[in-house]
């Protein structure tokens, strides 16, 4: 393979909603470059891509695959992600490796939800963003339509750099709006009127450049060139293309146009500051690298996808930074990722995505470095938050102590997918982007760890805690024949502000109670704290324990008699003080078309229990802010999915405990049933 430098990388991340086309157009790349003899096919799963065979059953990606490509004296790594909301957790991390983002779009169906979702998230990490306008040889693609609404809705900013020729069955390419000679048929006032408002925008672009065209009135071809280059990196102008990949006809003009105007690595986009010095595209200063993906491989085991971003990384043992911990590696290749093909390589350069082989202690989002550790580790990469969560069980048992490394293996592969075992209900709990996501991780469990389970809507973690201050007294007394047990304590609890914890006050005065006795009397009352309280057995919060009175016996007095006698006279203590049951209260940001929110609206407030907080409109798109019960939004994602059609997204986080409404709490006590106090 030929020498390249960074001036020559051009890094691009294929983002837009499923089934616009994002894989086909990698397929159809290497093909048209001569990376590949055969043009691959996601429906047939020839795909060199989407090869793994989930996503090859799927017909969709699930994973984001990376392809390197050379044309027109640039080099391409080339990142398909997945288009379904699903699996954003493979598509975000992505956004960190690409200094542009390519929005793939079906003609006849230009900006589904997951479409917007990406492209927002492209502009607010600042990378350079074009428009490819997919499958304009399918039924219902128009160019005057999508061209239009593309505008309405993503800007005047729009401007296309390519016209078609035809569309739908008739379509039979593009020509460029920069060629002189170029020849639109029809669609010639089109052609005139695209190249006349680029010139026009290219030429406010700098002074020099509106001073000639004023005087000229136009520019050349080269001084375009030169300013779209600086337009398209700061956002300025933003290039609609026209493709049908499926037919190879657009491609090599998206890769042209990429070559000569999209930024490279050298051009700075994702110089990132690590708090001490700003990185350089530098292959002579300290490398920086990161972990921006971590895949199973069944050849190689584990591959971790990185990105070069200053100095040159090679074949010898590298530092891991993580959280201001530095750790020793190695890894046993480096490779140009080829969906599942890699080439060998000796060294990355910055601006490289190069996949190691191994390195068994790199994982998401890891600082790489070699030699002296002189870099800081990068800022943690953005990924959604998970949405969906399940209890899961091994079926067999033989599987039980297998189950969690299995899912924690799972998890490494994946930043929107967790695994914890929840310290109030003990489950475990796994939690995605949705169902499918779920479906399909736990799909791997089973065949790369052979582990089966079975799933549950997880049990709410409830709390307990007191409304009013009680006292009361409990005594303990116990006689078997032989030694035995006698304790007395009298207690006062009061209720302390939520998230307060426990308190425990010794008042006892006049040596009542001896003092090695008054931690056992602390011993019961947290026995009833942390085991289970008196409505439905759950954890007790928020209570301040006062022990102020009790008698002893000076024979048959003892730690578990006054540990007893504690556990008791709190359990009078919390009956007398109205108890009450606490239940998980979320955030939630709601994204829908302006059309449904009413609906959306009127679901959250009357049948969910939640608050509307607020609401903020964009465009057609209306996001919904409230505050909701957990327990109301187990499954919210399929109803979110039926009430908008599948036009609707969500997030959600951890707000706070609050008092559950007495219909909900008898509720929750007819379920897990009132514990009872034992029997002395």
């Amino acid at each position: 393979m030929a020498k390249y430098t960074t001036s020559d990388i051009r890094n691009i991340v294929l983002v837009g909603h499923g089934g616009s086309g994002k894989t086909t157009l990698a397929d159809a790349i290497l093909h048209k470059t001569g990376m590949s003899n055969r043009f691959g096919r996601v429906e047939d799963g020839t795909s060199a891509l989407d090869w793994a065979e989930d996503a090859k059953a799927a017909r969709h990606s699930i994973d984001s695959g990376v392809i390197h490509a050379s044309a027109h004296g640039a080099e391409f790594h080339i990142i398909d992600t997945p288009g379904y909301p699903d699996f954003q957790g493979a598509a975000f991390p992505a956004l960190s490796a690409a200094e542009t983002a390519v929005l793939v779009i079906d003609a006849a169906h230009p900006l589904p939800v997951n479409a917007r979702t990406m492209w927002q998230a492209a502009g607010d990490r600042n990378l350079a963003r074009l428009v490819l306008v997919n499958r304009m040889d399918g039924d219902n693609a128009s160019f005057e339509k999508v061209y239009s609404e593309l505008r309405e809705v993503l800007g005047r900013r729009l401007i296309a750099i390519n016209i078609p020729v035809g569309e739908g069955a008739s379509f039979k390419g593009v020509v460029r709006v920069l060629d002189p000679k170029a020849d639109a048929g029809e669609r010639g006032a089109d052609l005139e009127q695209a190249r006349s408002e680029l010139m026009d925008t290219i030429a406010e672009t700098s002074e020099e450049l509106m001073e000639k065209f004023l005087e000229e009135g136009e520019l050349t071809e080269e001084e375009i060139t030169v300013g779209l280059r600086t337009a398209i990196a700061t956002g300025g102008v933003i290039p609609v293309l026209f493709s049908a990949a499926g037919q190879e006809l657009g491609v090599d003009e998206l890769l042209l146009f990429a070559a000569r105007a999209c930024p490279s690595p050298a051009d700075g986009l994702l110089t990132r500051d690590t708090g001490d010095e700003k990185l350089e595209a530098d292959p002579d200063k300290p490398l920086v690298a990161v972990a921006w993906r971590r895949s199973f491989d069944p050849f190689v085991s584990r591959i971790n996808y990185v990105r070069v971003l200053q100095g040159t990384l090679k074949i010898e043992h590298i530092k891991v930074l993580h959280e201001g911990e530095v750790a020793d590696d190695k890894f046993t290749g480096m490779f140009l990722l080829q969906g599942k093909e890699h080439t060998k390589i000796e060294r990355g350069i910055p601006g490289d995505i190069v996949g190691l082989a191994k390195a068994e202690k790199v994982h998401f989002g890891n600082t790489i470095t070699q030699g002296t550790v002189s870099v800081k580790p990068l800022p943690p990469i953005d990924c959604p938050s998970p949405m969906v969560s399940l209890a899961v069980h091994a079926i067999r048992r033989e599987d039980e102590q297998k189950l969690k490394p299995a899912l924690t293996r799972i998890a490494e592969d994946d930043p929107t997918f967790s695994v914890t075992v929840d310290s109030t209900t003990h489950e475990m709990v796994i939690s995605g982007m949705s169902d499918l996501h779920l479906t399909t991780l736990l799909g791997r469990v089973k065949t790369r760890e052979k582990v089966e389970v079975t799933t549950s809507i997880p049990k709410i973690a409830y709390l307990e805690t007191i409304q009013q201050n009680s006292e009361t007294n409990y005594r303990h007394k116990k006689q078997s024949g032989g030694a035995g047990e006698f304790a007395e304590v009298h207690l006062r609890i009061r209720p302390l502000e939520r998230g307060g914890g426990f308190e425990f006050l010794d008042k006892i005065v006049g040596g009542v109670i001896s003092k090695n006795y008054i931690p056992s009397v602390e011993k019961g009352v947290r026995s009833v704290m942390t085991g289970g309280g008196i409505i439905a057995g759950f954890p007790v919060v928020d209570v301040a324990v006062e022990l102020f009175d009790g008698k002893e016996h000076p024979v048959d007095s003892k730690d578990v008699a006054f540990q007893k006698a504690g556990r008791m006279a709190f359990r009078r203590a919390m009956d007398a003080a109205r108890p009450a049951l606490l239940e998980p209260i979320y955030d939630i940001w709601i994204d829908v078309p302006v059309r449904y929110s009413g609906d959306v609206l009127s679901d959250i407030s009357g049948q969910r229990r939640g608050r509307p907080m607020g609401m903020e409109q964009s465009a057609d798109r209306q996001v919904i802010q409230a505050q909701v019960p957990l327990a109301q939004i187990q499954t919210y994602a399929t109803d979110l999915r039926s009430m908008t059609g599948g036009d609707g997204t969500y997030r959600v986080e951890f707000s706070h405990y609050e008092v559950c409404p007495s219909h909900v709490q008898s509720e929750v006590a007819a379920k897990y049933g009132k514990k009872e106090a034992e029997e002395e």
